[in-house]
């Protein structure tokens, strides 16, 4: 069973903010593009982590699973593999929406454009998922959404370090950073909703918290607080961990707490599923 995180160039695109900024002790309004980009690392991410979801349910498939008469097992994948190619599609084409209202460059966007209409389209299929399809439906629609989780992860990874730097540029660290909450709210709201453990990326909690931008809510300050303890009496930030396995319910109220700061419910509800 493998743990969901926030990918390693999430962090990497928090580093670019540059120089760590003292929490706010004061709330103001969350700037809309703050927002929007609040959204975008939501967008980004959720199709992420419902992938690993599936690519976890599939390397969990046992013998026993595949020697099953009623192919059972493999139906159920089948469903999750159409389940999953329906929210990635959705997650990219929010992507691009925003980062369209975001003003962003079509060399920039562009992929997100692609991706989602891949994901719209029907299932581009490797030789071996071909040679299944007309015996074997399910098995074929399983093996093409692997292939297709694993190139859509390598499009959006490639672009990642292009996105963050217009990100700096066009809005400054804020934007980073609030992308950054983004994607760990998302893949803490997919770890909460599925019952799994989360890989929580210690690192990136702190530097969020020490970089948090002026007026971030104090509600998002002592979540982040609860996620990374430091104080009097807790020892636990001594300890150099870049990421510890939590429990899902762990993550579950500090989850809730970015989305509501930044008003993401309805696209959470969207991309991750009620909480």
């Amino acid at each position: 069973m493998t743990p969901r995180t926030v990918p390693l160039v999430a962090l990497a695109l928090l580093l670019l903010t540059g120089e760590q900024r003292a929490p706010a002790q004061t709330s103001l309004p969350i700037p809309p593009r703050e927002q929007r980009a609040f959204a975008l690392g939501l967008a980004l991410q959720a199709p992420a982590a419902r992938a690993e979801v599936f690519l976890e349910a599939v390397r969990g498939l046992r013998a026993a699973d595949m020697d099953d008469n009623s192919n059972a097992p493999i139906r159920r994948l089948a469903q999750q593999a159409a389940e999953l190619r329906q929210a990635e599609a959705r997650g990219y084409s929010e992507a691009s929406r925003l980062l369209r209202a975001m003003g962003a460059p079509s060399n920039v966007r562009g992929w997100a454009d692609g991706a989602a209409r891949l994901l719209s389209a029907p299932p581009v299929m490797s030789k071996d998922a071909r040679a299944t399809l007309k015996t074997d439906p399910d098995t074929a629609a399983v093996l093409a959404a692997i292939d297709e989780a694993e190139a859509v992860k390598l499009i959006a990874d490639r672009h990642a370090p292009a996105l963050g730097a217009w990100l700096k540029l066009s809005g400054g660290g804020a934007d980073i950073w609030a992308a950054t909450l983004g994607r760990m709210a998302a893949g803490m709201r997919i770890a909460s909703a599925t019952g799994k453990p989360f890989l929580l990326p210690r690192e990136t909690v702190r530097h969020l918290r020490q970089s948090a931008p002026p007026g971030t809510p104090l509600d998002v300050l002592r979540a982040l607080s609860t996620l990374a303890p430091r104080g009097k009496g807790n020892l636990s930030y001594l300890v150099s961990l870049t990421a510890v396995t939590v429990p899902p319910e762990t993550v579950a109220a500090p989850a809730q707490t970015f989305i509501d700061a930044y008003n993401a419910q309805p696209l959470a509800d969207a991309l991750t599923g009620p909480a």
